[in-house]
């Protein structure tokens, strides 16, 4: 991503609250690093996808979110319905997006990625009007990640539905 002016938007719930720790060191790598925009700390009442239409009416093209997988799946649909060009802060607990994308998980290294590294174009799936970017379950796939066994056990497996 070039540094152009982009929105920060982190989660603090993300990796289990691990996520709200970091935000003042996110913040400060960034501005280190030459960063300019908006830095957004998500709420129950604002989430990440309302703060991604905002930055699309006020004509940002770049959005870094901090978050895990669960973030990025969030924000997929109005982050590619807008053509947005997206950069990743792995703050969750799988990131299994991030790792498939070789983004580093040093918050330091993912931050210069996300504003001096290379675009890339990545695949993006589409069901009954959700994306996603890492995969889609169906039949027993949900049936087994909606039981406690196998979600809780794991600590990161998200309901999907």
């Amino acid at each position: 991503m070039k540094s152009k002016e982009s929105w920060i938007i982190i989660n603090p719930k993300s990796g289990g609250g691990n996520a709200n720790s970091q935000k003042q060191l996110i913040l400060e790598k960034a501005v280190e690093m030459g960063w300019q925009g908006k830095y957004i700390v998500t709420s129950a009442s604002k989430s990440g996808k309302y703060w991604v239409k905002e930055a699309i009416r006020s004509g940002i093209q770049q959005i870094i979110i901090g978050g895990g997988d669960g973030t990025i799946r969030e924000v997929l649909k109005p982050i590619a319905e807008g053509k947005l060009t997206l950069g990743i802060i792995p703050l969750g607990t799988g990131n299994v997006l991030a790792k498939n994308l070789e983004i580093p998980l040093d918050i330091e290294q993912a931050i210069k990625v996300a504003l001096h590294g290379k675009i890339k174009d990545i695949d993006m799936g589409e069901a009954n009007g959700n994306y996603f970017g890492v995969v889609a379950g169906m039949g027993v796939d949900v049936d087994v990640s909606a039981t406690d066994g196998c979600a809780v056990a794991s600590g990161w497996l998200v309901d999907w539905t």
